[in-house]
């Protein structure tokens, strides 16, 4: 078989929008008649097309098409099938000197069936080469990296290539990538190097790519294409052009950055959600690059002689730079996901990174690395990790540990936390929990990705995504975290938390909160002032503290039996406590001859608040409570850590709502020391005291703040 191809590709760019346009391609396949032999000649046409325009049309001449020419080592696989139950795949190579594609078919007439690819996949395994490093000669399209099919046709009363009325098949090709097209000029007179085109959110080439059964598979996603140049074919800055096939995807940014011999420049585009690169359009954009937009390269970059010198020189930039570092004997402390190793200098975390590729799985925690980072990227990540970032493992030779590493062994989570604060780096620990009580959930708008327990003041997060949607505050976990990641984590805001991190959930053992005791009701005759104290829950006993400030109580106070008589000023406080249920919250009432009062408790952490979320204002009738930012630019915010509204410095909160006789404020962990002012009555150490119908309580400061957790709230009914 000959499939014959008077070919140069041309695609006709009917209109353009910057980095958005389609345009319009033809692909005529045009046979050559051969002489008659062994072979029986057959010709095959192919088309395809690139779509037509749909917004700004181009205006100059050299930008409405562009060419490409079959040349020797090009070649189409084609399928057959014919109803004498021929069947093959045969691969059709261009020779140039013939000027057409050569393969054989077996001499039939009757019913055939064809389809066809381009280019051809490998014999072996069916991978072709998308992968992210390409060569373009010049300024010129190159077409290997295009993928074209044709599905599946059939022609009847047919002779080997041909139609039932004698012409030749053409193949109908359709494009499975779009081109993404750059022509840029500028003043600068220097040769391009290279440009690597990169998108956010999506992939555009792969490493392995496929054509299996004439369908493209590509596999093992990448997000970078980098053109380098033919020898001697570099084109210059003052005028070049730049030709990516890329893999149809979402993105929601895409970033161009070419360098020259001297200069280098970044170009990118964001946009409002995410846009697309569809099969068969061309996203084209013209531009002319000011001279300031090219920026000299650093001509040297420092070299470190060890990890300690380059710690030493001080934290990098998000910006970030590059380095040339010498590791030596460097111990893994611990490994942040399948592309992350944690070092420790010092004190100093360091991470080193490599976006592309997994670490050797042989790699274990207490192992060593040893080697030089050459040119490697060090930058300040997410505000608080300081990364190095190399291209690949290579460059590093790994030392198993020549022990294995003892993890420590700790029997409770107490035990655990009293042998002192985590680091940044973590470490392995292996750890039993009993009964912890969750104290918070760590919850974002979708998520619910760690919960949070209580040990002595300090809180520990344990931290693992998708909490099981049955757990609740006031569960209790039990369970034994075997080689567990602990450690601290410090955020943007440098607040601290102590983490373990456990793979899963599926360690744990949950039980369900006891349901609470209902709260005491206290009554209190507005003559005599005897106080009497009634629970609806079967069998609670109710205990109580009676003073002008009593303590809270507990079960070890007075029980109550009977009607308790209080004098002028006196508030009584009451709990109740039965077997299966958590202790009540606590109920206070004070008396003032011939007045009713009532004390609510309003717990901040019970209000289905999401971390992170800001407050404005909640109402207990007939209290409300509102929240306002005052003269600091963050609003108040409910944070899981401490379980309490941060009331920076400057904000305030105002409660109204009846005449308000006594506030009593319970802080949460952690919590700071800016002072409180009030506008109206006493303040002091947690408590304020007056009557009044409103009164405003300020955060002094400009930074700082304190966490609100609870407020008991005294009025007159």
């Amino acid at each position: 078989m000959c499939l014959m191809k008077n070919l140069i590709k041309s695609i006709s760019l009917l209109a353009v929008a910057a980095m958005g346009l389609s345009a319009c391609n033809e692909q005529n396949l045009t046979p050559e008649q051969v002489g008659k032999g062994e072979l029986v000649t057959v010709h095959f046409g192919a088309n395809s097309s690139i779509e037509s325009a749909t917004k700004a049309t181009l205006t100059t001449e050299d930008e409405k098409t562009f060419k490409s020419e079959w040349g020797d080592g090009d070649g189409i696989s084609v399928y057959y099938i014919n109803d004498q139950l021929d069947e093959g795949n045969v691969s059709a190579t261009w020779s140039k000197s013939n000027n057409a594609f050569e393969a054989k078919l077996p001499e039939y007439t009757g019913e055939w069936e064809y389809k066809a690819c381009y280019p051809v996949p490998d014999s072996q395994d069916s991978h072709i080469d998308f992968g992210g490093t390409r060569i373009q000669k010049g300024n010129a399209y190159n077409s290997i990296y295009d993928v074209m099919l044709c599905e599946l046709f059939s022609v009847k009363n047919a002779s080997a290539g041909k139609t039932n009325d004698g012409k030749d098949v053409i193949f109908k090709m359709d494009r499975q990538t779009g081109i993404v097209y750059f022509h840029l000029t500028s003043a600068l007179d220097e040769e391009v190097i290279s440009a690597t085109l990169s998108v956010k959110d999506g992939f555009i080439a792969s490493k392995y790519a496929y054509i299996s059964d004439y369908a493209f598979a590509p596999t093992e996603d990448l997000t970078d294409i980098t053109i380098t140049f033919a020898e001697g074919t570099a084109p210059k800055a003052s005028d070049f052009k730049l030709w990516f096939n890329v893999h149809p995807t979402m993105y929601s940014s895409m970033s161009l950055h070419v360098e020259t011999t001297g200069h280098t420049l970044d170009m990118k585009r964001t946009v409002n959600g995410s846009d697309y690169f569809v099969a068969g359009k061309l996203y084209k954009t013209v531009a002319t690059v000011p001279d300031a937009k090219w920026v000299a390269k650093v001509a040297e970059i420092p070299v470190y002689a060890s990890l300690a010198d380059l710690v030493a020189a001080g934290a990098p930039t998000k910006d970030g730079a590059q380095v040339t570092v010498t590791l030596t004997d460097e111990v893994i402390k611990t490994f942040n996901g399948t592309k992350g190793i944690n070092i420790l200098v010092g004190e100093q975390a360091i991470q080193l990174y490599c976006k592309s590729t997994a670490f050797p799985t042989e790699w274990t925690e207490g192992g060593t690395l040893s080697g030089t980072l050459t040119n490697c990227e060090w930058v300040l990540y997410g505000g608080n990790t300081w990364e190095l970032c190399p291209s690949n493992w290579d460059e590093l030779t790994y030392k198993a540990p020549e022990s294995p590493i003892e993890i420590p062994v700790y029997a409770s989570l107490a035990e655990l936390v009293a042998a002192g604060k985590p680091t940044t780096v973590g470490e392995q620990v292996t750890v039993t929990l009993t009964y912890e009580e969750i104290t918070g959930l760590a919850k974002s708008d979708k998520y619910t990705n760690g919960v949070f327990l209580k040990v002595g003041e300090q809180e520990i997060e344990i931290y693992c995504r998708d909490v099981p949607s049955t757990w609740e505050v006031g569960g209790k976990i039990s369970g034994v975290l075997t080689n567990c990641k602990w450690m601290l984590y410090v955020d943007k805001s440098e607040n601290e938390t102590w983490e373990l991190c456990p793979d899963s959930w599926d360690v744990f053992t949950y039980t369900a909160p006891l349901p609470t005791c209902a709260t005491p009701v206290i009554d209190i005759d507005k003559t005599t002032g005897a106080a009497t104290i009634t629970c609806e829950t079967t069998g609670a006993t109710i205990h109580y503290t009676v003073g002008e400030s009593p303590a809270d109580p507990t079960e070890n106070d007075a029980v109550y039996s009977s009607a308790v008589t209080l004098t002028d000023g006196q508030t009584i406080k009451a709990i109740a406590i039965a077997d299966g249920y958590k202790p009540s919250a606590i109920a206070s009432k004070k008396y003032v001859v011939g007045v009713e009062t009532k004390t609510i408790e309003i717990d901040l952490s019970k209000q289905s608040y999401n971390n992170g979320q800001a407050v404005e204002s909640l109402s207990v009738e007939p209290i409300t409570i509102k929240f306002d930012k005052g003269t600091n630019s963050n609003a108040p915010k409910y944070y899981t850590s401490g379980n309490a509204v941060r009331c920076y410095g400057g904000n305030s909160f105002t409660i109204s709502g009846a005449t308000i006789q006594e506030v009593k404020i319970t802080f949460g962990s952690d919590d700071k020391e800016n002072e409180i002012s009030s506008d109206k009555g006493n303040y002091k150490d947690g408590t304020w005291t007056g009557s009044e119908s409103e009164v405003k309580f300020t955060i002094g400061g400009t930074s700082g703040h304190r966490r609100i957790a609870k407020l008991a709230i005294t009025y007159i009914e």
